[in-house]
């Protein structure tokens, strides 16, 4: 999420040669089939003589999910009036209103990297199985209380979190209103 937010501020920013090249680059993601992006990755982690671990995991998925963070991030800052913004500001200014993008992006991110089986399947190692290879081994036997529980409690715990999120976004909103109508006030 950090890396997405640093190349959607920095893609925003800045003119160079590549800007077009990469901002094409972005949707190959989308595009292609996972079963593609698998296969590719699988078949460059092996030609770069890496052994497939929690390593080419991490970085596959890394590298399948920054687009993704980089296009939801880019919608939340194409409204962003950059007139305001100095380096000194970023801390003050650009992350308080890309906070939502990045939230929203690193939702999305973990909720792709939690789906997906198939990148995973070709790059993980031996001793790496996750929760989705796990359970799609079980589909063709019996599936365990375990993933039962884990399914339900993934469930519940991404209700709790919209819920949280909600009640956090009304609170500032709220706060906010009180705030500016203050600042009505006093002058």
């Amino acid at each position: 999420v950090v890396l997405g937010t640093l190349a959607t501020i920095g893609l925003y920013r800045y003119e160079f040669k590549l800007k077009k090249f990469i901002n094409g680059l972005l949707y190959v993601p989308i595009v292609i089939p996972e079963l593609v992006i698998g296969l590719a990755s699988l078949a460059s982690f092996s030609k770069m003589g890496m052994t497939m671990g929690f390593a080419t995991m991490v970085f596959a998925h890394v590298t399948f999910c920054l687009p993704f963070v980089i296009i939801t991030l880019r919608s939340r800052i194409a409204n962003f009036d950059s007139s305001i913004e100095e380096w000194h500001t970023l801390k003050r200014v650009t992350i308080p209103m890309l906070t939502p993008g990045i939230i929203s992006g690193a939702l999305l991110s973990i909720t792709l990297s939690i789906d997906d089986v198939i990148i995973s399947y070709f790059v993980s190692g031996a001793g790496d199985i996750t929760f989705p290879i796990k359970v799609y081994g079980m589909v063709r036997g019996k599936i365990t209380t375990n993933v039962y529980v884990i399914s339900t409690l993934m469930i519940v715990g991404i209700v709790v979190i919209y819920l949280l999120a909600g009640a956090l976004g009304r609170f500032i909103s709220k706060r906010r209103e009180i705030r500016d109508i203050r600042k009505i006030d006093a002058q």
